[in-house]
């Protein structure tokens, strides 16, 4: 008995901790963690290998251009915006 006591107060004790130190949920923190997420993952890449993957389900002589197609017609900034947006809107920190 005693020693889930200690266990409990242990556990309890950390789980405040984390709760004490996180982030406050505001549209400036959220847009802090999405785009320190998207330099984790940037969309320029995510679309790459996504164009990459959908393109291996075409006839070999068509795989370049659709790649090609997929990826020179992104405009990344307007993309990356959209995303961030998004991510404020949808997540919390």
């Amino acid at each position: 008995m005693r020693k889930q006591t200690f266990t409990l107060t242990i556990l309890t004790l950390f789980i405040s901790c984390g709760l004490a130190f996180s982030a406050p949920d505001t549209p400036e923190t959220r847009r802090h963690e999405a785009e320190r997420y998207l330099q984790a993952t940037p969309p320029k890449a995510l679309f790459e290998d996504m164009a990459d993957k959908m393109a291996a389900n075409l006839p070999p002589d068509q795989r370049d251009q659709f790649k090609k197609l997929m990826t020179s017609q992104l405009d990344i900034a307007a993309l990356t915006k959209a995303m961030i947006d998004a991510m404020v809107k949808n997540f919390t920190t």
